[in-house]
């Protein structure tokens, strides 16, 4: 790693030609180290000269009390006790909660001149040895290195996103869910070349159907096994068994396509089974692979009645986020998920997903578009997922889930200490 990926801009933080490095320290050791950094520094704002700082810290070690559990009291004074002996006593400190792969080299890349930043350190947020700003954590150990689960990284500039959205494939998907979920897609069934044609019919043969749609057919179109997808089905024999009523009246089939069914449902207030799910076949993706989607009871869309909702832009963006909602989110403990609202400034989804790269997250197998961003640090098993305002959301939302408790606490702090920054100032 050269320098230039342990300079704090990397991450977003203000620099100066005295503040120009990341803190590069064991997180494990992370309340230690701003305990003895906040004591020497105000031993050094104390005292002019060695002899002085030798006697303070004397007299630091005999009253010195500390409420953090964490914190070995013992462990604190002697390390301030050396630092205030030493000629390079902030380097002392650094040195002593390198993490294990720096300590290991003897290698100092972070030059220590910020006593205050110190003492109010945010330490959780600076690993600089990697791509990543925080330490994994396998099994219960940490390791201070990356951790590769999956053979490639897909990176892009927000920019390349906008220009060239990779799309969701259905071997993408599958791998991303047996990844986080394995035996999730156990229990799916594709739909018969019979039975997709049959369905594609009416709306002018199999290419009207969106690409990305015939292969969700052609996957999981029988059943989508244990996997819940909507309120209804998406199973293509009840949606052509409730064609078999031919004097029932249908949206336009050269515009509509519907791909869920509302089931009835004894909660629903309304007395109304729930909403139908409809490709709108007239507004494309630019890359003709899917279509956009809306969300309405069929009845009234045939008459112009009731409110349209469009929960998503496509077929993709709707699919995408239920399953790392269903595999990832959802998964037990459901409060170890976190969620931030980031505003409603245009600029949120673009600020939050730079930050995030910026961190070492990277696009997923489930592809992105600029309304719903999947992200996963390959090396730490964190997925965030970038949610762009709707209409019926007028926020950016973030979510975020790590495999383990300690990194998701971890993560919990950085997007804290960073939340003005990712709403767009």
């Amino acid at each position: 790693m050269n320098a230039s990926g342990r300079k704090r801009r990397t991450v977003g933080l203000p620099e100066t030609r005295r503040r120009e490095w990341l803190l590069d320290i064991d997180f494990r050791k992370r309340e230690t180290f701003a305990y003895a950094c906040e004591a020497y520094s105000r031993i050094l704002e104390a005292c002019r000269s060695p002899r002085e700082r030798v006697a303070l810290a004397d007299e630091y070690a005999a009253c010195a009390a500390l409420s953090d559990e964490r914190v070995s009291v013992a462990e604190v004074v002697e390390l301030v006790r050396e630092a205030a002996a030493a000629r390079n006593g902030w380097k002392r400190i650094l040195a002593r909660y390198a993490p294990a792969f720096r300590a290991a080299t003897g290698s100092v890349h972070a030059p220590l001149h910020h006593r205050g930043e110190a003492a109010s350190l945010r330490c959780h947020a600076t690993q600089v040895g990697g791509d990543c700003a925080f330490p994994p954590v396998v099994s219960g150990h940490a390791f201070h290195g990356p951790v590769r689960l999956r053979g490639t990284e897909m990176r892009m500039t927000w920019s390349e996103l906008l220009e060239a959205p990779p799309p969701l494939s259905m071997p993408g998907l599958l791998a991303f869910m047996e990844r986080w979920k394995p035996g999730s897609t156990q229990g799916f069934e594709p739909a018969t070349a019979d039975q997709i044609a049959a369905l594609a019919k009416p709306h002018g043969g199999l290419n009207a159907l969106p690409r990305v749609y015939r292969e969700f057919l052609e996957t999981m179109g029988a059943s989508t096994g244990s996997l819940r997808l909507s309120f209804g089905t998406t199973s293509i024999s009840a949606l052509l068994e409730d064609r078999k009523d031919l004097q029932r009246e249908r949206p336009d089939a050269r515009r509509y396509l519907r791909f869920t069914m509302g089931e009835e449902d004894e909660y629903n207030s309304t007395g109304r089974r729930d909403t139908d799910d409809f490709f709108e076949l007239t507004r494309p993706t630019p890359d003709g692979r899917d279509a956009a989607i809306i969300r309405i009871h069929e009845e009234d869309l045939i008459r112009g009645m009731g409110e349209v909702e469009q929960p998503f832009p496509t077929f993709s963006d709707w699919l995408r986020t239920i399953i790392v909602s269903r595999v990832v989110f959802e998964a037990e403990p459901k409060e170890q998920t976190r969620y931030y609202s980031l505003g409603a400034k245009p600029e949120a989804p673009s600020k939050a997903y730079e930050f995030l790269t910026r961190l070492g997250f990277s696009l997923t197998e489930l592809g992105a578009s600029s309304a719903v961003i999947p992200l996963e640090h390959p090396g730490y098993g964190v997925i965030a997922l970038v949610d762009a305002p709707t209409a019926s959301i007028p926020s950016t939302g973030l979510r975020l889930r790590a495999r383990d408790k300690t990194q998701q606490a971890l993560l919990n702090e950085v997007i804290a200490d960073h939340k003005q920054a990712l709403r767009g100032g």
